[in-house]
């Protein structure tokens, strides 16, 4: 079976559509969950920025209890901005953002 309908973006909009409301709630979970699979697979970037993202327990904005290091002279509750890797994290305490270790926050 052939049809001649363009193979142009609209229309694989449209068919992308009304394929997806068929979908139950499982399908869409199924169908998402390997095609991020396939795409970490082909980008290990994509992969590394989506398990910071994701996998970290903190976010952005969250309130973190920092344990300085340095006999807790400085320990106290600081601001999560963001992590760099899997071992180091910013974080902003009194108006200054720091390069701290993830394990001395929680």
């Amino acid at each position: 079976m052939t049809t001649d309908t363009e193979n142009n973006r609209n229309n694989r909009e449209r068919l992308a559509r009304e394929v997806v409301e068929t979908f139950t709630m499982d399908d869409l979970v199924s169908f998402v969950t390997n095609s991020l699979e396939i795409n970490y697979i082909e980008s290990d970037d994509d992969f590394q920025e989506d398990w910071l993202t994701y996998m970290n327990k903190f976010h952005n904005g969250d309130e973190v209890f920092w344990t300085d290091p340095d006999d807790g002279l400085c320990s106290g509750v600081a601001t999560f901005i963001q992590s760099v890797n899997e071992d180091i994290t910013i974080i902003e305490k009194d108006g200054v953002k720091i390069e701290v270790c993830t394990d001395e926050i929680s």
